[in-house]
């Protein structure tokens, strides 16, 4: 998983905007393990981030931006922001929980809660080894992400929209749903983007929702039947909507 410089960028100016620039004592909780890539060189030159010159490869080369300068708790701890990671990989010290199931812990514990490209693989067939999904995990996910962000928290989703991105990931995401996840929950819609990161990564593009939604008020997330029935998110897996 990566964080490219258009994330990076996204990410700050949300953040900074949303709670004017504070960072002490504010908490961000991420969902996946997330390394900064080299396409962010530049900004960490410029902020003088002292593991700029770090060269991670993630598994797919360092060529062309394809590695890494660090993971996203390197370099959000060093803003500032108290971090806290989940991934089942429990690397850079992730901690280890599956968001296809209810998570009872960590409730309204987050100001900042970022979903950079992971929510796609919830519900993946053995994503991990010897690892099975939770029934309605998408569903869940959305839901610990509400559970766990805090009144007027901020949630910052970047997620694959619908036909793009090849194969990658087994769901594909609308304006449309995250419109009426908002409606239905009580965000508010606080920015939101499409942009194509690359077309000659997969065959059809890869365009990505950019959202930022501030959770107003502490109310139940909707239930299992309500999000099963709104439009606008799609299993690639099956071709079901």
């Amino acid at each position: 998983m990566g964080i490219q410089i258009k994330t990076l960028n996204y990410l700050l100016e949300n953040i900074g905007s949303y709670f004017s620039d504070k960072k002490k004592d504010l908490c961000i909780g991420e969902l996946g393990d997330q390394m900064i890539k080299r396409s962010c060189y530049e900004k960490l030159d410029s902020i003088q981030f002292p593991l700029k010159d770090q060269v991670i490869d993630t598994g797919y080369g360092i060529n062309n931006g394809m590695g890494a300068i660090c993971s996203a708790k390197d370099l959000f701890s060093w803003y500032g922001y108290n971090h806290v990671s989940f991934d089942l990989n429990g690397l850079h010290g992730a901690e280890k929980y599956d968001f296809s199931r209810k998570i009872n812990e960590y409730k309204l514990f987050f100001d900042i809660f970022t979903n950079i490209g992971s929510s796609e693989h919830i519900g993946e067939i053995n994503s991990i080894q010897e690892f099975e999904s939770g029934q309605n995990p998408q569903y869940y996910c959305f839901k610990n992400i509400h559970d766990i962000t805090k009144i007027n928290g901020l949630m910052i989703h970047v997620v694959p929209l619908i036909d793009s991105w090849g194969y990658h990931g087994r769901y594909r995401y609308s304006k449309h749903f995250f419109d009426l996840l908002a409606k239905e929950n009580n965000y508010k819609v606080y920015h939101y983007e499409i942009y194509q990161f690359s077309k000659e990564n997969y065959y059809n593009g890869s365009k990505s929702i950019f959202i930022a939604l501030g959770k107003n008020i502490d109310n139940d997330f909707m239930s299992i039947d309500e999000f099963d029935h709104m439009p606008g998110l799609f299993d690639i897996s099956n071709g079901k909507e």
